[in-house]
């Protein structure tokens, strides 16, 4: 059976990487023989010529979506695409809207045919199964579907117990070379589950509270085979990586008894680090911790359901800067209890922590405590426009503050953190920056130009040079960064700079044909 995985695009402000979820279910079911190839609409510029091509190409018999909150409007009108496309294909959608809105997802939208709710490993498996066989959707946990014009649920699946049994991820079902060219991350997963109960958090619902963890012998091989494919660095999305001291300490033995040599960034809560496991960390390789710190206000947290203090917020990142690690601080304007006297409390301590943070507005997602009791927490809904729901729009309101109120905030920040960072790019792309962030910095501007290259197609557009242009003193990238300078309006030796690097590491790849040379990224 062919099945075709599709990742769908979601706002640049969310880092752009590889889907977990895709990777593994498409990892699983090669492993049982399925034909399975990924379209990866996100490290690229969207188009549905892309979906027509794949889909004349390979013809699947299976298509199915993942998506967040965030990335559904996108989502869902690619599969209902590929249902007009491919009318006898079956439409699959999982991630956690639609495993939250799982009926109201059929009811709305024709193209959709299943829902697969919660973890998707063993489900998609056994849909799949069933499918394959003719037999009845009903004896498969975890679904959502139409039955005679009616929409059946089957009863909820239980949580995969032994996380070692799913396979190590099959990076190469990506276009790797496009996420290595914009120096992603590789993401590993050691764990599933968050024993929180954080109100605007739909986390523990989706893998529960109870902590999974992988072997960490295991955990250190896929880092390692990361490291062989490319990757440099290495982000633990654990929701709470550090909540079992015994299962951090021998992944960071493990990295540093193997040598790798890779920066680690991580997840957690300010109650759950101290020093030793701090200094184990830095040893291990990790240079930054993202805190959820959400507030400056303790009231605020505390209806938040935080179940932490200013006080144990303000010692986490002590203790970080003490041994060398970057803490990274993630704000939460809009929560309930939110007025302008504590968004200003939230602004004030944020930039007393004295290191690097940022602003999110409240989205009610589905499956979260502050949706589904909304006017329990004195919360307003104001809209079920999912397109606005991306962290950036305010569609709620408090008893103490209007959305409005919360959105001119949140902007006035932004201008002023955009203009000060657009600054020290312009100065790093000209070679003038000598400020504190100049390694940031570095890596912020190759990130940005190789988005600006993959999200407009420029490689595939301007990257066919007659082979008299090609063949000057200068070489064949010559030209081609002629042309993206001249596009991007960039000075010519930074894209002259960072061409030669993406050609050197392999990302790029060029092939003469019929008196041109074509360049493209490596597939």
């Amino acid at each position: 059976m062919k099945i075709l995985l599709i990742q769908p695009p979601y706002p640049f402000s969310e880092f752009p990487k590889p889907s977990s979820a895709l990777l593994s279910l498409g990892t699983i079911l090669k492993q049982d023989g399925r034909e399975v190839e990924i379209l990866d609409l996100l490290s690229t510029r969207y188009s549905t010529d892309k979906i027509d091509r794949r889909l004349a190409r390979f013809q699947p018999e299976i298509i199915g979506v993942t998506s967040v909150t965030m990335n559904f409007p996108l989502a869902v009108q690619t599969l209902q695409y590929c249902k007009e496309k491919a009318p006898d294909a079956m439409t699959v959608m999982g991630g956690p809207h639609v495993t939250f809105m799982d009926e109201q997802t059929l009811q709305e939208y024709p193209g959709v045919d299943i829902i697969v709710r919660g973890e998707g490993e063993d489900t998609t498996r056994e849909l799949i199964q069933a499918l394959e066989k003719g037999e009845s959707l009903e004896k498969v946990r975890g679904l959502t579907f139409r039955r005679n014009g009616k929409v059946q649920r089957t009863g909820d699946r239980p949580f995969i117990p032994d996380l070692d049994a799913l396979p190590m991820p099959d990076r190469t079902l990506f276009p790797i070379s496009r996420y290595l060219a914009m120096r992603v991350p590789v993401s590993i997963l050691s764990s599933r589950g968050c024993p929180m109960d954080c109100s605007f958090c739909v986390g523990y619902r989706m893998t529960g509270r109870k902590g999974r963890f992988r072997d960490p012998s295991k955990v250190v091989d896929e880092i390692e085979a990361a490291r062989r494919l490319g990757f440099e660095e290495v982000c633990i999305d654990d929701d709470l990586f550090t909540r079992k001291r015994s299962h951090v300490f021998p992944i960071c033995d493990g990295i540093l008894r193997r040598g790798l040599k890779m920066n680690m960034y991580i997840f957690a809560r300010v109650d759950t680090v101290d020093e030793p496991l701090l200094q184990k960390l830095r040893a291990a390789g990790c240079r930054m911790i993202c805190f959820g710190l959400e507030s400056g206000n303790q009231r605020v947290l505390d209806l938040a359901g935080k179940r932490v203090t200013l006080e144990k917020a303000r010692h986490a990142v002590d203790l970080c800067q003490e041994v060398g690690i970057s803490p990274l601080g993630s704000f939460i304007l809009g929560l309930p209890g939110e007025t302008r006297e504590t968004m200003e409390e939230t602004a004030s301590f944020a930039q007393s922590l004295g290191i690097p943070y940022g602003f999110h507005l409240l989205s009610p997602f589905p499956g979260t405590r502050v949706r589904e009791r909304a006017s329990e927490f004195g919360l307003k809904i104001l809209t079920d426009d999912w397109s606005l729901y991306d962290a950036d729009h305010s569609v709620t309101e408090t008893d103490g503050i209007s959305a409005a109120e919360v959105q001119s905030f949140a902007k006035s920040f932004f201008q002023k953190l955009s203009k000060d960072i657009e600054g020290m790019k312009q100065e790093t792309i000209t070679g003038t920056y000598q400020g504190v962030f100049r390694e940031e910095m570095e890596k912020r501007v190759e990130v940005d130009f190789a988005w600006k290259l993959l999200s407009q197609d420029l490689i595939e557009e301007k990257g066919k040079i007659p082979r008299s242009e090609a063949h000057t003193g200068n070489g064949p990238l010559a030209p081609l960064a002629q042309r993206l300078a001249a596009v991007l309006s960039l000075p010519l030796p930074f894209v002259e700079t960072k061409l030669r690097k993406f050609a050197d590491s392999g990302y790029l790849t060029s092939r003469e044909d019929d008196g041109t040379i074509q360049w493209n990224w490596k597939e």
